[in-house]
């Protein structure tokens, strides 16, 4: 691994693309929470990939970003002044990107058969409509408002897209919601087609997305549900074998 140091204020630019596999960031010790990055968003080459939140006497972040291309890294908070004392970019050199191509290619290139289908969930909350799921925007910013968000409910929480026929289904990509990385969002979640199960998600701080199998499975539906809480995430991707 190699580090790429730059002291920045807002944004740094690496000069050149590189898979990050994280950041390391330093803020100011002394001073109000919020000058110390609570509820600030990590974008790179202007997409969000991670966001900060502060406990009373945190300063410094680890921050994964899952070797993620890019080459201009920006940390901004919505209403108050960004103060960085540092910023440490890590680079794995012994990250082989073929090693992920042709996920990235499923994720990337893949024709989504739900996009634009119509959706109902088992609630609304924070202005996360259940038709954000599948309006095409993949970002992970919240408030960006193109994110589901399900109220807090005591039994199972649920999200789900009529495909409008059966369809055989290979796999179902979810983008999370990444500006707030916390397990409660999606940890545990079942996505199913029809009536079968294809996959549990497992929570991963900060990935990018998560890929759950379906198998070629067939059904008219694709429904993402939780035994109870709150379901959040920004974007459903439905691939054909």
């Amino acid at each position: 691994k190699q580090w790429y140091q730059r002291r920045v204020r807002g944004e740094v630019d690496l000069e050149q693309e590189f898979y990050i596999h994280q950041l390391n960031i330093r803020g100011r010790v002394e001073g109000v929470l919020n000058r110390r990055l609570n509820g600030a968003v990590i974008l790179l080459d202007g997409n969000t990939v991670a966001g900060i939140t502060a406990t009373k006497d945190e300063s410094e972040w680890q921050v994964p970003i899952h070797n993620r291309k890019g080459r201009k890294v920006r940390v901004s908070l919505a209403d108050n002044p960004v103060t960085i004392c540092e910023l440490e970019v890590m680079v794995d050199k012994d990250y082989d990107p073929s090693e992920d191509a042709a996920t990235l290619r499923m994720v990337e290139e893949g024709e989504n058969v739900a996009e634009g289908k119509p959706t109902t969930s088992s609630s609304s909350a924070a202005g996360g409509a259940s038709e954000h799921g599948v309006d095409g925007n993949k970002d992970g910013d919240f408030y960006k408002e193109s994110c589901v968000s399900t109220a807090v409910e005591q039994g199972p929480v649920w999200w789900s897209v009529d495909l409008g026929h059966v369809i055989t289904v290979g796999h179902v990509i979810v983008f999370p919601r990444l500006d707030r990385s916390y397990s409660k969002y999606l940890d545990q979640a079942m996505v199913t087609v029809g009536e079968h199960e294809c996959g549990r998600i497992a929570f991963q701080k900060n990935t990018p997305w998560y890929l759950v199998g379906c198998g070629g499975v067939q059904g008219d539906t694709v429904t993402i549900r939780k035994d109870f809480g709150v379901l959040q995430f920004c974007e459903v991707v439905v691939l054909t074998t």
